[in-house]
C-alpha cells in the first residue's frame, strides 16, 4: 500500500518537484519518451509526456488489487478507516492526473467535494470500498486512448482489478444469473409452444367456418329442390306466423289441402 501512495504522489507533484529541483519520475521510463527531462513540460511535447504518464499510472495501478487483499484481513474498524482513506484517494487521484495535461503545468488535487465523498464510502465497509475501487478504475479505461502506446497494458490491468473485486463481491447476484440462463434456455421452447397454440387456434377458426358454409350451401341446395318439386314455403310461413310451429294433425293437414287448393292442378 505505501507504494500506490508513493508513486500517485511522484505522478502528481511532478510539476513542483521539477521547479524544486526533484526529479523521482525514473530515467528509465521518461527516458522512453522524450531525451532530456525538461522536454516533458514543452507543449510540442505534450503527447509525449502524457504517454510517459500512462505508463506511470499503470505501474501504480499493479497495486491496486494487492491493496485490497490486505485491506480484506483487517478487522478493527478503526484500522481500515485508517488505512482504507489514503488509499482511496490515491486511486481517485490516479483518475485525475491520468492523460491530463494540467500536471505539467501546475500541481493538481482532487476537490474537496469528492475528498469528502471518498472518505464517507471508504470508512464504511470493505464492499463499498471497493465499489469506489471499481468505479474510479472504470474511468482510467473509459480515459484510456488507443493512441496511447501503453493503451492494452493498461485496459489488462483495469479488467484484472475489477475482476479481483469480482472474485471477492460479485457484481451481480448468482441466483439471478441461473433464473436468467434458465429463462434463456426455456424461452425458445416457449416460443415454440406459443407458435403451436396460435396455429392451432387458427386451424379450428377455419374449420369452423367451413363447417358453417358446408351446412348453409347444403340448406340453399335443399330448399332449391324442394321448390323445384313443389314445396309450398308460403303454407309454411302463415304457420309460422300464426304460431304453430308443431308438426300438424292428419285432420288440420286436410283442411290446409283443401284451404290452399284452387282447382288449377
Amino acid at each position: 500500500m505505501g507504494h500506490f501512495l508513493q508513486k500517485t504522489n511522484i505522478i502528481r507533484d511532478i510539476r513542483e518537484d521539477y521547479e524544486d529541483n526533484r526529479r523521482f519520475w525514473p530515467r528509465e521510463v521518461w527516458s522512453k519518451y522524450v531525451n532530456n527531462f525538461e522536454d516533458l513540460f514543452k507543449p510540442e511535447n505534450q503527447e509525449a509526456a502524457l504517454n510517459c504518464s500512462s505508463e506511470l499510472v499503470l505501474d501504480a495501478l499493479n497495486h491496486a488489487d494487492e491493496c485490497l487483499f490486505y485491506l480484506a484481513g483487517l478487522k478493527e474498524q478503526s484500522v481500515f478507516n485508517f488505512c482504507a482513506i489514503p488509499q482511496a484517494m490515491a486511486v481517485a487521484t490516479l483518475v485525475l492526473v491520468f492523460r491530463n495535461p494540467a500536471i505539467f503545468k501546475s500541481n493538481i488535487k482532487i476537490t474537496k467535494g469528492e475528498a469528502c465523498r471518498v472518505m464517507l464510502d471508504s470508512t464504511q465497509n470493505l464492499r463499498v470500498l471497493s465499489d469506489v475501487y471499481r468505479r474510479f478504475v472504470r474511468e482510467i479505461h473509459k480515459k484510456n486512448t488507443p493512441k496511447d502506446p501503453n493503451f492494452l497494458k493498461i485496459s489488462i490491468t483495469c479488467g484484472k482489478i475489477e475482476q479481483f473485486i469480482d472474485s471477492i463481491f460479485p457484481a451481480q447476484d448468482p441466483k439471478a444469473l441461473v433464473q436468467a440462463a434458465e429463462a434463456a434456455q426455456s424461452s425458445p421452447a416457449k416460443a415454440e409452444k406459443d407458435a403451436e397454440a396460435e396455429e392451432a387456434r387458427q386451424d379450428l377458426m377455419y374449420m369452423m367456418v367451413a363447417v358453417m358454409g358446408t351446412l348453409f350451401t347444403l340448406s340453399c341446395l335443399m330448399i332449391g329442390v324442394a321448390w323445384l318439386f313443389g314445396a309450398r314455403f308460403d303454407v309454411a310461413i302463415d304457420q309460422l306466423k300464426n304460431g304453430q310451429w308443431r308438426h300438424p294433425d292428419p285432420s288440420s293437414a286436410e283442411s290446409l289441402v283443401n284451404q290452399y287448393d284452387h282447382g288449377e292442378l
